[in-house]
């Protein structure tokens, strides 16, 4: 059967489809690279849809060929309650994009899904997920140390752009699991998925009335014994992005008919000159690079950082579907505020705050009503009253417009909830998952 999308590998198409869904990024190989499992704390890069650690900064500990940066500076001791674990999803649970599946429940193995393109998780085995609070002095220690990662990572013989690099905060695993993409030429036409999952080499067959149908699948190797969940479904991370060159010159409150209009953005930012010899990184899908260009865009900082969760912790029930077009109007629509420190911007810390409290506390429930959105002011000169420089700011509690809910940035505490939010179940808002075998 053709691959899907020819032009675009299956790990992209994989990461799109379901990168909106909350859980993290999607990886299209789960399985430890090089033996090495996915820790809390690693640094490292996402690479044709496996994650590539190279150092953790909790452990001290270097991978593989790669060595400590030089200089290199632990992640302060952290207190065991700012991990929160727990189980995601039962064994035999299946998480997909497409808006729904129809099956027979006496044949849950036989369902019906849209036409299209869309992404399928199989998972097997029970999930757990384990994530680190978001908290001001993680960032801060992020954004002290990532030109230290870069410079080593760089001088060790590959090269690739800072971005690139990532912080691992939390991810979700497994013992076992499938992954598929399945593509068809019209999205009216369903697709018929049948198979059987609980053999020991799964697979699954795609069939159609008419039309042209593609599809990819990969399973874990269930002729390994794994005592441990090591399989990697989804990760969260952080990074840090540059001011790119073509903004760099732009006044920081510039109205939006002075910014460029982004037709040529890869090219003005400059292109890698790498030495001979150097492996070049291939760019991955993230959604997170509109972000960043909100950032830029909306004030002055040389650098933001942004993580995969401030795109759910803002959703206020808007479907954006990974779709980059739809996170841009969200952002022009919400006007998100956004932090200073050090001359990096940050998405408010208080939204990916209120998030991981409503996901180890489960206080926020999904069937709850989001806040109406307050729609930020803007000053005379065209800039966003919603940023906040936290150098020149003596509390740390701050009113953001976008969630009007008051959040303790510095213990994480919520001490009016009054405005509840989609975060615990944020899942079940924008993409199908059920238990089907």
């Amino acid at each position: 059967m053709p691959r899907v999308q020819r032009d675009v590998p299956p790990w992209e198409i994989y990461a799109e489809k379901l990168m909106h869904c909350g859980y993290g990024y999607p990886l299209w190989h789960p399985e430890p690279h090089n033996g090495i499992e996915v820790s809390i704390g690693d640094v490292g890069v996402v690479q044709n849809g496996s994650f590539i650690p190279m150092f953790n900064t909790i452990k001290g500990v270097a991978y593989g060929e790669w060595t400590l940066p030089l200089d290199f500076e632990e992640l302060p001791q952290l207190n065991p309650q700012l991990f929160a674990e727990y189980l995601e999803y039962s064994g035999g649970g299946i998480i997909t994009d497409a808006r729904y599946m129809h099956g027979d429940p006496s044949n849950p193995s036989d369902f019906v899904m849209p036409g299209g393109s869309h992404a399928i998780t199989f998972i097997r085995d029970d999930a757990r997920s384990s994530n680190l609070a978001r908290l001001k002095f993680v960032d801060r220690y992020v954004i002290k140390n990532l030109p230290s990662w870069y410079d080593s990572v760089t001088v060790q013989g590959d090269a690739f752009r800072r971005e690139d690099i990532v912080f691992v905060n939390g991810f979700t695993k497994t013992k076992s699991w499938g992954v598929a993409v399945y593509s068809i030429d019209s999205p009216r036409i369903d697709v018929q998925i049948s198979g059987n999952y609980r053999e020991t080499w799964p697979s699954i067959h795609a069939t159609v009335d008419h039309g042209r149908l593609s599809l990819e699948q990969r399973w874990s190797p269930d002729d390994e014994v794994r005592e441990q969940a090591n399989q990697c479904l989804f990760l969260h991370y952080m990074k840090v992005v540059h001011r790119p060159f073509f903004l760099q010159r732009l006044a920081a409150h510039a109205g939006q008919d002075t910014l460029p209009n982004g037709r040529n953005k890869d090219k003005d930012a400059g292109e890698n000159i790498l030495p001979s010899g150097k492996h070049v990184w291939s760019k991955n899908y993230d959604p997170l690079d509109t972000l960043f260009e909100y950032i830029f865009e909306h004030s002055d900082v040389e650098a933001a950082l942004v993580c995969d969760e401030d795109l759910p912790s803002m959703n206020h029930n808007f479907e954006w579907s990974g779709d980059a077009g739809k996170v841009k109007e969200f952002l022009t629509r919400h006007m998100p505020r956004i932090e200073i420190f050090d001359k990096v911007g940050m998405i408010s810390a208080g939204m990916a705050a209120l998030r991981s409290y409503a996901r180890e506390t489960e206080y926020l429930r999904h069937d709850s009503k989001p806040a109406q959105a307050e729609p930020s002011r803007t000053e005379q000169d065209g800039s966003d009253v919603g940023a906040v420089d936290l150098e020149q700011d003596s509390g740390d509690v701050h009113h953001y417009s976008a969630s009007k809910v008051e959040v303790v940035l510095g213990d994480m505490t919520i001490p009016d909830a009054t405005h509840t939010y989609p975060g615990s179940h944020v899942h079940e808002r924008w993409c199908t998952s059920i238990g089907v075998f």
